[in-house]
């Protein structure tokens, strides 16, 4: 019987540095704000998280295929990160390239490798799959599947069919594999780089005050800054806790590579943002209070916006459609 690995979503050497002497950490949930207190090693633990089955890849490649490789190779990864940080927390800032690509590797990989870049996938298939299930239901292939079932398939048939489909469509879902590679994908080709070329700056501070999250980033913008939702290729900064008084803060202008002292407001404003970028945790040292004047706004989800009509030479209606992440409407 094959036994799965426990994934941890947070990477345990991240929990660590928020709980207390004997590894216990608060959990607040990010929607309904309940309080738990658990041990920092089994937090966020999920078995088979980035586990991808025999039978799921290509036949071809099965042959001494490791269920668990992923999960061995993330682990040599975070091993790596720890070292530099580790360093850092001593002292040794700015990094030389090599380690500062590690860690660009490990922050990439963090941030595709959580619960909110899979809901965020499903979420973006919900959205668009209606528009491909409009484009794809010709006359033809309904008429075609009709016949297969021997049901009726005159021109009535036929939209009755489109109708009903169109009204509840399927619920698609990328199978858990497939998420693997797409996350894999995602954060070498394009979260990597977005992160390494931005200039690095790593903030300190006189006590505890900060807080972590099963998606521990926070993304800001200055008073007068681009228009948000902002991201990791977008965002001014990108704020990553390293532990209860540290941050790095990742800026996407070019400034000098240092070590800086900050205070309560940027605290209150690194615990802000990554508190809302949580997917269902946050996390503090049991003697903290991080939370307690932060109003953290509702979930965000995928919003198809309408930002332009026309009428074409043919008389039909075009309209273009943009899809962005807001705020649920609370209630």
């Amino acid at each position: 019987m094959l036994k799965m690995a426990r994934h941890h979503i947070v990477p345990q050497m991240t929990l660590r540095r928020f709980a207390d002497s004997v590894d216990r950490i608060v959990m607040v949930g990010r929607t309904d704000g309940r309080r738990l207190e658990t041990k920092a090693r089994t937090a966020c633990a999920e078995t088979g998280f980035y586990s991808i089955p025999t039978a799921d890849i290509e036949e071809h490649a099965q042959a001494g295929h490791d269920p668990e490789f992923v999960e061995k190779v993330l682990a040599q990864i975070e091993g790596n990160a720890k070292r530099i940080f580790d360093c850092v927390l001593d002292g040794a800032f700015p990094l030389p390239s090599e380690d500062k690509f590690k860690l660009s590797l490990f922050l990439s990989l963090q941030m595709t490798r959580d619960w909110s870049y899979r809901e965020q996938i499903n979420e973006l298939i919900d959205q668009l799959f209606p528009y491909y299930l409009e484009s794809a239901l010709t006359d033809e292939k309904i008429r075609g599947f009709l016949k297969g079932r021997d049901d009726p398939h005159d021109p009535a048939a036929i939209e009755t069919f489109r109708n009903e489909a169109l009204e509840n469509p399927p619920k698609l879902r990328m199978s858990p594999s497939r998420i693997i590679q797409q996350s894999l994908d995602s954060a070498l080709h394009v979260t990597l780089e977005h992160l390494y070329f931005r200039s690095w700056r790593v903030l300190t501070f006189d006590s505890p005050c900060l807080v972590t999250s099963d998606h521990p980033f926070g993304y800001w913008s200055p008073p007068g800054g681009p228009e948000g939702p902002y991201g990791v290729g977008n965002a001014p900064v990108v704020f990553y806790p390293i532990d209860r008084r540290t941050a790095l803060m990742m800026h996407l202008r070019k400034l000098p590579e240092i070590v800086q002292q900050s205070g309560a407001p940027r605290a209150k404003q690194i615990n802000l943002t990554v508190a809302t970028e949580a997917s269902k945790w946050i996390f503090h040292h049991p003697e903290d209070d991080p939370l307690a004047s932060l109003e953290i706004p509702s979930k965000e989800q995928f919003v198809d916006e309408v930002v332009g009509r026309r009428v074409d030479n043919n008389g039909n209606l075009r309209e273009l459609h943009r899809l962005v992440r807001r705020s649920r409407p609370m209630g």
